[in-house]
């Protein structure tokens, strides 16, 4: 997310165990840098910034 902008949006939602949520992005293939990223395996987390912070299971991807 470095160098990208965010309109900042506040929702109020409860965070229930059973529920599940779902968020697609596209990605330039870039590192926080700009570098072109290598091809190779590598895993994704995602987290939500609260106290204390809540963290996905990772999840495995490639790129070719």
């Amino acid at each position: 997310s470095r160098r990208m902008f965010f309109s900042q949006v506040i929702p109020q939602e409860a965070l229930r165990p059973s529920r599940n949520w779902t968020y697609e992005v596209e990605w330039n293939h870039r590192d926080n840098d700009l570098n072109v990223v290598a091809p190779g395996n590598y895993k994704a987390v995602g987290s939500i910034a609260v106290q204390p912070v809540m963290e996905s299971e990772p999840v495995s991807f490639q790129i070719k």
